[in-house]
């Protein structure tokens, strides 16, 4: 698992706390809850393991490491080549209404 790249996730709690919160104050408008902590993705996996009481062979390594190791991507399928921005506008709204 890549130990070098960091992102926050959030928990399911911490978003609905937040979002009460954010009732109760009112709030309107756009907003981007997530949690101050750092986590890697080597250290997210470790702790989902433990959480569950799962045990598994996990190896920390660098980006660099993961991109010499990592699976290589199967064929794609179709709705890849037809690209996501065509079958978004397709099926959804357009980019223009989402401004």
């Amino acid at each position: 698992m890549v130990q070098d790249q960091l992102g926050s996730p959030t928990s399911t709690v911490d978003l609905a706390l937040a979002t009460l919160n954010l009732v109760d104050r009112n709030g309107q408008g756009i907003f981007h809850i997530t949690t101050p902590d750092k986590q890697s993705w080597y250290g997210f996996a470790a702790a989902v393991l433990e959480e569950f009481k799962l045990s598994a062979d996990l190896t920390p390594v660098s980006t660099a490491e993961w991109f010499q190791i990592r699976p290589k991507p199967g064929p794609t399928t179709g709705l890849q080549r037809l690209g996501y921005q065509q079958v978004f506008i397709a099926h959804g709204p357009s980019a223009s209404k989402l401004a």
